[in-house]
């Protein structure tokens, strides 16, 4: 049975002809928001051409932005969970009852 190409996921590494290891990410298609790997000529869908290294700094430009706001949300939790704590803390510190009684 002959199998078609493998289709690849998210980021995968590929081996150039060269030897070198490279990244081969999906990101949208400004046009028609499509999945196009960050190494199209084209896109598939609507054929639209890409100059070198365009889809390459959308997918970094995406990748930076997502990292900040899932390291803010992160941080606003914790934020939120030490301000729950330290007033339960300081509401039973003052009926003599805290953890942290002196």
């Amino acid at each position: 049975m002959v199998r078609g190409p493998a289709r690849l996921t998210s980021t995968e590494q590929l081996v150039s002809k060269k030897g070198t290891k490279r990244n081969m990410s999906l990101t949208k298609c400004p046009k028609c928001h499509r999945h196009c790997f960050t190494d199209s000529v084209s896109c598939p869908s609507c054929g639209r051409t890409f100059q070198s290294g365009m889809l390459e700094a959308q997918a970094v430009t995406f990748e930076k932005a997502f990292s900040r706001n899932a390291n803010t949300l992160f941080l606003s939790l914790l934020l939120a969970l030490l301000a729950v704590f330290v007033f339960v803390e300081v509401q039973m510190y003052l009926n003599g009852a805290g953890l942290f009684r002196l």
